[in-house]
């Protein structure tokens, strides 16, 4: 997969380093999609709908319900998907 391309590589090393100190959690995987929660700052649900291996959509939202795409949380997720 290309999506590194999309994420600064200081954003993929946070996300990484989220997911190597157990930040991220709850984690779901299927054919399509990939759900998890990661506590950074706040509390986040990810949500990564994906086509084979090319990510299709991806969303992050607060426990408060505003939503937000945050690369860093999307790639904590895609990051322990990966790796």
């Amino acid at each position: 997969m290309e999506w590194e391309n999309n994420f600064s590589k200081r954003i993929l090393n946070r996300g990484f380093n989220y997911y190597l100190d157990g930040y991220v959690e709850d984690i779901s995987i299927t054919k399509n999609k990939i759900k998890a929660v990661v506590y950074g700052t706040h509390h986040y649900r990810v949500e990564i709908d994906l086509d084979g291996d090319e990510i299709k959509d991806m969303s992050c939202f607060t426990r408060s319900a505003i939503s937000a795409i945050t690369s860093g949380c999307v790639n904590s997720l895609v990051s322990s998907y990966t790796k």
